[in-house]
């Protein structure tokens, strides 16, 4: 295989979710507590890698929470591994006080300049309305951050982030240099990358 090949190896990862969560700001807490996590652990302490991610897609029947970072070629499974144990942390061990309060001062320096424009107070409006939510959704979501507990949060993340075993690799690299050792991961489905129904997705 060459160097651009898919590997797409596991089982399943997305998990079904609510359209708006019952707890915005508690899932907006364990977000942000996942990213930290995530670069402390892959950036910070291993140098894996320069940037890492976690998302959570909500769309109006179920969505998906995805992981996503890049690393060279031979720490592949290694960054995997990291990935995976602060994802089992999350479950296991939760969030503190001290992490809400980081990740609620975070949330609130970023949360403002997201309805400063006019095509931003637009799209609000417009996810407003999609879900049957009412201006309250946004008015009383600062408070509900600062409402926000360990055990609250946890049950977001409970709700939300998928457990070690219930999970989708996609992994894009050099398949020969990294097949074997992700095999360990799940049954290993191969595609190329110039295969018309991958690139499909992309044109």
């Amino acid at each position: 295989m060459n160097v651009g090949d898919v590997l797409d190896a596991g089982a399943v990862f997305p998990k079904p979710m609510l359209p708006v969560h019952p707890s915005p700001a508690e899932l907006s807490i364990a977000k942000a507590d996942a990213v930290n996590e995530q670069m402390t652990a892959l950036r910070v302490e291993s140098g894996l890698t320069y940037s890492a991610r976690s998302s959570v897609a909500q769309h109006s029947v179920s969505g998906s929470t995805t992981i996503q970072s890049f690393t060279e070629t031979g720490k592949t499974a290694e960054a995997i591994d990291l990935a995976l144990e602060m994802l089992g942390r999350l479950h296991t061990r939760g969030v503190d006080e001290a992490m809400i309060t980081s990740a609620r001062n975070y949330i609130m320096g970023q949360f403002p300049p997201t309805l400063e424009t006019a095509s931003s107070l637009a799209a609000t409006l417009a996810d407003l309305e999609v879900n049957g939510l009412g201006r309250e959704y946004i008015d009383e979501y600062g408070a509900a951050l600062n409402e926000a507990t360990p055990v609250s949060v946890h049950n977001a993340i409970s709700d939300v982030y998928p457990t070690l075993d219930n999970l989708v690799f996609v992994l894009i690299g050099d398949a020969g240099a990294i097949r074997d050792a992700v095999a360990r991961y799940g049954p290993v489905t191969e595609m190329s990358i110039t295969e018309p129904r991958f690139r499909s997705n992309y044109q």
